[in-house]
């Protein structure tokens, strides 16, 4: 073990410790990072967030790993004739950790807070999810009917989003004192939610209660001390680490779990600041000069190169539209055709995160080899939301992100909320393909719909907006008496899982 992973585990040893006793015995110990500022306030949808989020919180919905809606706190959803209304039937046993019930008044309660001044600005990143709400009111108990403002045929799909918290708990103690209290319907409920760990125990309440008697999510930032964490049994599941810590993993007698995420991995080329980037054959070329191999190289045989907007596990993936093959020759072809023989230089900024950063620099290689030199700076995960939002102004034409999909399961998402002509910056807009956004976002036709999204697919791949670099893989791991882990979505189903000796 090198010094930073000795420092990192000895500082967390004796917290992680005092989890060993035979008093805790079914206390799920959890190696997680980089914890919400806003704790315990479903704020965004943020894939650290909903890892501890999801122990105490649920929505309407949840969205499986094939991007269907599945019923939760429903029980069952219809849209009306206008298609603008959909009623929601919720589930009759259903109570917050606090005992109240979860009845309609509660949801239209949560939904008038999303679309409130203050909840915007709170839950920012769950309201950009779900911008065609208008407003939700009550049938009777158990019946909501919530109004968008235009036919929304994946509302069940969007509605996944918003966690129902207990808003008189929020109302009482504000949004600080509510994230160090908060009051969900999950199969646990917080005991304590500190900087750097947070405790949960099964909740007596829950219609859906937890099997093992409480968890507890350990703060560690590096990924080898997370994995040596769950090598030397300080935890029981160790979260987001990367492929090539399985010998650690297996060696400690762990188990490495491969979780398909919802996400596509991508450079954006700004064609808003780049005359060059508008021009597709040089598009065509960043991504035939791109050697498909290097994704299994860095993230291991499971992980798959991408072409398309859309991952496997998400509406609107096109299983025949195969990544751009590596060609060099045609690479060069494209750029002397598009008056570049000699090349150009590119700004790139993106997050330093482990693996992410290394696949953005190989591809800074693979432009090298047609002329373009690709500078890539390194910026905090806060700046490049600065700049993404528009708060802060891009210094390159080109940046790390995403077609992310998550928690909805669709490709609309990414595109509908960055990747087209809707979004302000207009990095990506062909305003030729509006029409068929706008028909997609409003067909109930599955498959007219589906249609749609094939046509969509084709566009983004023929005309990439991007350089698709790959599907995210999200490497977990757990101990080999961890039973019924499960993670998908971004998810995982901890009431599901078990401890065996």
């Amino acid at each position: 073990m090198n010094k930073t992973w000795r420092h990192s585990v000895s500082a967390i040893a004796l917290a992680l410790t005092l989890g060993a006793g035979t008093a805790e015995a079914q206390t799920l110990r959890i190696a997680s990072s980089d914890f919400s500022p806003q704790r315990g306030v479903p704020a965004s949808g943020a894939r650290q967030n909903l890892y501890a989020l999801e122990t105490l919180y649920e929505g309407l919905t949840l969205v499986d790993g094939k991007g269907v809606a599945n019923r939760r706190l429903a029980e069952s959803w219809a849209v009306t004739e206008d298609r603008k209304v959909w009623r929601f039937k919720l589930r009759p046993n259903a109570t917050f950790h606090n005992g109240r019930p979860v009845n309609a008044d509660a949801i239209v309660a949560n939904i008038n807070y999303l679309l409130s001044d203050d909840g915007k600005r709170v839950m920012g990143g769950i309201y950009s999810n779900l911008r065609t709400l208008q407003s939700a009111r009550k049938v009777d108990d158990a019946t909501v009917e919530i109004v968008t403002v235009a036919p929304d045929p994946i509302l069940p799909n969007q509605i996944a989003a918003l966690y129902i918290i207990e808003h008189r708990a929020y109302a009482d103690l504000g949004t600080a004192g509510f994230g160090l209290k908060p009051v969900g319907t999950g199969a646990f409920e917080a005991v304590n939610w500190g900087d750097n760990e947070i405790e949960l125990k099964r909740s007596d309440r829950a219609w859906r209660r937890g099997k093992v008697d409480g968890i507890r999510l350990v703060n560690i930032p590096e990924v080898p001390a997370r994995a040596q964490a769950l090598a030397s049994g300080q935890v029981d599941i160790a979260l987001t680490l990367n492929h090539d810590l399985r010998n650690v993993v297996e060696r400690g007698g762990g188990k490495m779990y491969a979780e398909y995420a919802p996400s596509v991995n991508i450079i954006v080329l700004n064609q808003a600041k780049s005359d060059a980037l508008k021009d597709k054959r040089v598009r065509q070329a960043f991504n035939y000069a791109l050697d498909k191999n290097f994704a299994k190289a860095l993230f291991g045989d499971g992980a798959k190169a991408s072409g398309q907007p859309a991952a496997s596990t998400v509406r609107g993936y096109q299983p025949d539209i195969q990544p751009y093959p590596f060609d060099l020759a045609k690479a060069k072809a494209l750029m002397a055709e598009a008056g570049h023989a000699g090349g150009f230089s590119l700004v790139g900024e993106a997050q330093g995160n482990v693996g992410t950063k290394e696949a953005y620099e190989f591809a800074a290689q693979a432009l090298a080899a047609i002329n373009v030199k690709f500078e890539l700076r390194v910026v905090t995960t806060a700046d490049l939301i600065a700049r993404i939002n528009g708060a802060k102004a891009f210094e390159g034409e080109a940046f790390g992100m995403n077609f992310g999909a998550a928690p909805i399961g669709d490709v609309m998402r990414p595109v509908n909320s960055y990747h087209s002509c809707a979004h302000p910056q207009k990095w990506t807009c062909y305003p030729d393909m509006e029409p068929l956004r706008q028909m997609i976002n409003t067909e109930f036709d599955a498959a007219k719909r589906d249609a749609g999204l094939r046509q969509l697919a084709q566009r983004y791949h023929e005309d990439p907006p991007v350089i698709y670099l790959e599907e995210t893989v999200a490497y977990h791991a757990h101990a080999t008496r961890v039973l019924g882990f499960k993670s998908e979505n971004f998810l995982i189903s901890y009431a599901d899982i078990t401890l065996g000796r």
